[in-house]
């Protein structure tokens, strides 16, 4: 009888390891897709054409990615000289107060409308950009902002206003011209067309 129990006890055991090895291979498995999909995001975090920034609760940064380290950041900067400092300091100083707001906006429920910023890229030049942001990260409590480089299209805004305001000048002008003209030209015909009107009266001769 005490034969039968460890005989039935290795069994059990030899069943529990087979289940075991089951379980370490799909546990193996399940951390080499998880580091997989983190090395997916963290190439798409880097490599993406527009510019992200982590931010904390505070304003500091947390993370940024290689294109808006590329675009803001001195050459002989690197990404983790920049973690700590507050995005504020690459605010234009008339554009504080927006992103005041809007990282006010942050801890609202729901997403915040996106907003348009003056900042400053490597070289110390204003930039206009677009800022938007995604929901809260409660696991982390940061905010992951997205910064679009706008100014070529806030350049092309300018010279379309530009040219609307020159062709309305120049309208402006014409009209001026031409009712010029027309006063100019009333005066005399309204004695030309008098003096015609005696010749062909020889009454009036």
């Amino acid at each position: 009888k005490w034969g039968n129990n460890v005989k039935d006890l290795l069994q059990e055991l030899s069943i529990y390891h087979i289940e075991l090895e089951h379980q370490n291979s799909a546990l193996e498995q399940s951390e080499k897709e998880l580091a997989s999909s983190q090395a997916e995001y963290v190439e798409l975090f880097e490599d993406a054409p527009i510019g992200y920034v982590i931010i904390d609760n505070e304003r500091k940064i947390k993370k940024i990615n290689k294109t808006f380290l590329n675009a803001y950041i001195p050459a002989s900067a690197r990404s983790s000289q920049v973690e700590g400092h507050s995005f504020d300091e690459f605010v234009c100083p008339e554009f504080k107060t927006t992103f005041e707001l809007f990282c006010k906006m942050l801890k609202k429920p729901g997403i915040p409308v996106p907003v348009e910023l003056k900042i400053f890229d490597r070289f110390c030049h204003p930039h206009y950009v677009l800022m938007t942001a995604g929901e809260r990260r409660s696991e982390t409590d940061s905010y992951r902002l997205t910064i679009s480089d706008i100014s070529m299209q806030k350049r092309m805004e300018a010279q379309l206003v530009q040219a609307k305001d020159k062709a309305e000048e120049s309208d402006r002008q014409k009209s001026l011209f031409l009712t010029s003209v027309s006063h100019e030209l009333r005066t005399p015909l309204t004695t030309v067309i008098g003096f015609s009107e005696i010749l062909n009266d020889p009454q009036k001769c």
